[in-house]
């Protein structure tokens, strides 16, 4: 019984990382069912959580008609195609240069062959997107919990605390500096707190 509470806690874990994810797409009608579902997951881990997802989901409803009103933000912030006001690349945070497709690129996709994974050549974002980032920490869990193997428990509190968390912060600040929405100013203090949280349930159990 106790394995199965555990990895029923592994899959919630799991779950809010790809939903996290897919928060960090271009935003389009699903956005209101993405985060409905994250709230459903993530109230296991935080109450604070679910009260940011909630103010997101009442932004949602008045601009329901108005999908522009997300788009535009969601452009400046990670798009450009000039300036981005809040990069979501981790080599423009830990890199030495500060620019996109740096030292920490590198980082991450060696973090991802390491775990037996191979860049798609179709990936539109450089390998150190945020959303590529949590999409692979899903991954490492759903393979820890299939296979069974410590390796890839160790390998996502390695990912998690040598690079993913070294630069959710500062992320996290440029966001909420710059956005204009709930929707990505609370994405984000939600994103920095599941993140924090994870951190203390892998210390604990590795």
């Amino acid at each position: 019984m106790l394995m199965m509470q555990t990895n029923q806690i592994h899959e919630k874990r799991a779950n809010c990382y790809k939903l996290l994810s897919l928060c960090f797409y271009q935003p389009d009608a699903e956005i209101s069912a993405i985060i409905k579902a994250l709230r459903n997951e993530v109230d296991y881990f935080s109450q604070q959580a679910v009260f940011k997802l909630d103010e997101i989901l009442v932004e949602l409803e008045e601009h329901k008609e108005n999908l522009n009103y997300f788009l535009i933000d969601y452009g400046k912030l990670f798009v450009g195609p000039f300036n981005l006001l809040a990069a979501p690349y981790s080599s423009v945070y830990l890199g030495h240069e500060r620019r996109v497709m740096g030292d920490s690129t590198i980082e991450a996709t060696n973090f991802y062959q390491k775990a037996g994974l191979v860049i798609n050549n179709d990936l539109k974002d450089a390998p150190d997107h945020i959303k590529v980032e949590l999409e692979f920490m899903q991954y490492l869990i759903m393979k820890s919990i299939s296979i069974g193997e410590e390796e890839f428990l160790k390998l996502q509190k390695e990912f998690l605390f040598n690079h993913l968390s070294l630069w959710i912060t500062d992320f996290k600040k440029a966001v909420t500096t710059n956005s204009r929405t709930i929707l990505y100013k609370n994405l984000l203090e939600v994103t920095h707190m599941f993140i924090s949280q994870d951190e203390q349930f892998l210390s604990e159990k590795i």
